[in-house]
């Protein structure tokens, strides 16, 4: 992924932070990022960066003093499930990697 793939992706981040279910910013992000970056992981990691993006800026997580830690936490969760769904398609057992 490019540097201009995700400064292309911060005010889409912003706007979509406002969008109540992930689901909807998934949609939004993939479209946008279809016509330059189409690739899957890259449309992926573009949704991780919005996601983290709008937990950080939820008025909810605003004054707990260890939000960027938890944001960053979260950001390798997601990322983490959706490495653990392309290596589950292409039959890697997650389950014996972290054994």
């Amino acid at each position: 992924m490019t540097n201009s793939a995700l400064a292309r992706m911060t005010p889409l981040a912003v706007w979509t932070s406002k969008m109540p279910h992930y689901k909807q910013i998934f949609r939004v992000i993939k479209e946008e990022n279809s016509l330059t970056h189409a690739n899957e992981v890259t449309q992926m990691m573009s949704f991780v960066y919005c996601a983290t993006i709008k937990y950080l800026l939820d008025p909810k997580h605003l004054l707990e003093p260890d939000r960027a830690e938890k944001a960053f936490n979260q950001a390798l969760k997601w990322s983490g499930h959706y490495q653990f769904g392309v290596m589950e398609q292409q039959g890697v057992s997650v389950k014996k990697c972290l054994e």
